[in-house]
């Protein structure tokens, strides 16, 4: 065990079944077959969606328009779903049987019923119990900035014997906005190394509120940084300067435009063909190929009432362009195959 302590598998597996702790030194196991234990804590309306909880009063929520559940493949990893005991193929812990004993037992209970609250009470002291069981067996926790301060987390977190978050990654950091990105800094107040990965470059944090964007929101924490003056003349920010996915006549523009430059082709990018594009006019073989569909006579249109499926109000279509990216993907289709070909829109709407 990572205590030190030598164990026949089965033992550890058979300890396991009745208690998360080493039956010698006490301190939390980790998963008898070894390496690195990981845990995904999914935001709080998923939990719900995939195990809800009957209330007395049931007040109907905003409704998303995306359904929040977790893959079947990535159960097995999810806190939610370990904690009721409701992985296919995985011991449960002895805390995580009894949540789902506890949730059994309350979804089974009419919400009029005089014994509802108690069985509510008691699945909630049980889903506590299961989740600072699991917390605490794992090693690398994956999450969102806003679920990593669910207090869920946070009460697994700070309660006795909880391990310490030695370090932070966050990705994406140059879209998310600096409250978001502290939320995980405030949870490891002891972490010893913070890494931040992004692009300032590209896509900065979407603000809805111009008062939030006139207020400084729209600058993430990743940009203060990259670009703020630390006193030696140079950023804390190390540049990723190789580039291993564009045709060189892709990226030349971005790299001259907004990298000074310095953003250098790999050679395999160098030998890549063009590509089956080719310019109508001339012929010739092309990587990327840009169509102005404003003399077409088709009028954009903006949506002002928002519906399911369709995107909200401000979301925009266009039936040509529609009509001519549908056209330029069943020709790339037939010539590669429908899994070589992918069509992207800014808008909802276009794609409905």
């Amino acid at each position: 065990t990572a205590c030190g302590h030598v164990f026949h598998r089965g033992c550890v597996a058979r300890a396991l079944q009745e208690s998360s702790k080493c039956p010698i030194c006490r301190q939390v196991l980790k998963q008898h077959r070894g390496g690195l234990r990981i845990l995904r804590v999914y935001g709080a309306d998923t939990e719900r969606e995939d195990f809800p909880v009957p209330r007395r009063i049931d007040h109907k929520g905003i409704q998303s328009f995306k359904t929040l559940t977790v893959p079947v493949e990535m159960r097995r990893f999810s806190l939610h779903w370990r904690c009721h005991a409701a992985v296919e193929g995985e011991e449960p812990s002895a805390e995580a049987r009894k949540t789902r004993e506890a949730y059994d037992r309350l979804r089974a209970t009419p919400v009029k019923d005089s014994s509802f609250e108690e069985r509510r009470a008691q699945y909630q002291e049980a889903l506590t119990k299961a989740r600072l069981a699991e917390v605490h067996q794992s090693d690398i926790i994956f999450t969102t900035c806003v679920s990593s301060r669910r207090m869920a987390l946070l009460a697994a977190l700070t309660a006795d014997g909880a391990p310490e978050l030695q370090q932070v990654i966050l990705d994406e950091a140059g879209q998310a906005p600096e409250p978001e990105a502290l939320c995980p800094l405030a949870l490891a107040k002891h972490a010893k190394q913070v890494v931040l990965f992004g692009d300032h470059k590209q896509l900065r944090p979407i603000m809805r509120s111009r008062v939030a964007e006139e207020a400084g929101l729209g600058i993430s924490l990743f940009e203060r940084l990259a670009t703020c003056d630390m006193g030696s003349g140079e950023a804390p920010v190390t540049m990723l300067a190789q580039q291993y996915r564009m045709h060189p006549s892709i990226s030349r523009f971005p790299s001259a435009q907004f990298y000074g430059g310095k953003v250098a082709d790999d050679e395999s990018v160098l030998r890549r063909p063009p590509g089956l594009l080719a310019h109508p006019a001339t012929g010739k073989a092309a990587a990327r190929l840009l169509w102005d569909g404003r003399g077409d006579g088709e009028q954009e249109q903006l949506q002002q009432v928002r519906t399911v499926g369709a995107g909200g109000v401000g979301s925009r279509s266009n039936n040509e362009e529609a009509r001519r990216a549908v056209a330029v993907a069943r020709a790339l289709a037939g010539a590669t195959g429908q899994s070589s070909v992918a069509v992207l829109s800014w808008y909802n709407s276009q794609v409905a």
